[in-house]
């Protein structure tokens, strides 16, 4: 598992509406990330946009069983903030959300902020993240 993968699963376990199903989420089906548009509770089923194709599919994924694994909505510097809040609570936290960096003890990292996607971030950024969100 790569440090992305461990801060995200530590991120997911702070704030684990990332990964609920809901418009927009991105979900893997027969190994292509689509987007989910439309779930329909009546008949359990779930309709995608593959981004890839560019088009809209009207067949319908049936949720139970699942036919598809939810991947969520990307994660964002509020989702960090949130773990982070839970994680360092009583601890000598600071950041600088106005322009990006994150401060923790002595050491700090700078969150892009035009890309502002956990996986678009600098590796600098996601080692900070995931020496405080795992340890």
């Amino acid at each position: 598992m790569t440090k992305l993968d461990q801060v995200r699963a530590a991120i997911i376990k702070a704030v684990p509406e990332i990964v609920e199903l809901k418009f927009g989420c991105q979900v893997l089906v027969d190994g292509e990330v689509m987007i989910a548009t439309y779930w329909n509770t009546s008949n359990d089923s779930l309709d995608v946009y593959a981004p890839e194709q560019q088009e809209l599919l009207h067949h319908t994924f049936n949720l139970y069983p699942k036919e598809y694994e939810i991947l969520g909505r990307p994660i964002r510097l509020a989702d960090c903030l949130v773990a982070i809040d839970q994680r360092c609570r009583g601890d000598n936290f600071a950041t600088v959300a106005s322009n990006g960096w994150f401060h923790y003890g002595g050491t700090r990292a700078f969150w892009n902020l035009r890309t502002d996607d956990l996986s678009q971030q600098s590796p600098e950024c996601i080692s900070f993240l995931h020496d405080l969100l795992t340890r």
